[in-house]
């Protein structure tokens, strides 16, 4: 079981604690109440899970299909839990009919340590 990784920058924290800085790598960004997620989906997998990172956004596999909204519905449910957020505070701001997604999560300052752990041990 190991991390995954890429490239990371280091800037200011915007929501300062005891460290000062967060280490922010390009595929999340934070915003007012939250974070900006970059993503690119493979929808009707056959179980939704995190793949890694490539070309600077997290990859996801969603079991729904791309039918009727229920890919980015599955997505809104996938990520709040990775996240540990209520599904409200997961919006899908760009790419509602593509693979590649902005997505913002409220009430985060980055994304949970424990994130990119490989999961399909």
């Amino acid at each position: 079981m190991g991390h995954l990784r890429t490239d990371t920058v280091q800037r200011p924290d915007p929501f300062p604690t005891a460290g000062g800085s967060v280490t922010v790598e390009p595929w999340w960004r934070p915003t007012a109440g939250g974070v900006l997620v970059s993503v690119r989906v493979t929808p009707g997998a056959r179980r939704s899970e995190i793949i890694g990172i490539t070309d600077g956004r997290l990859r996801l596999r969603i079991a729904a299909p791309p039918v009727d909204g229920k890919a980015n519905e599955a997505i809104r449910r996938f990520v709040a839990d990775a996240f540990g957020v209520r599904r409200a505070a997961v919006t899908i701001v760009a790419g509602d009919r593509g693979r590649e997604k902005s997505v913002r999560i409220l009430g985060v300052d980055r994304p949970p340590p424990d994130l990119l752990i490989d999961r399909r041990g």
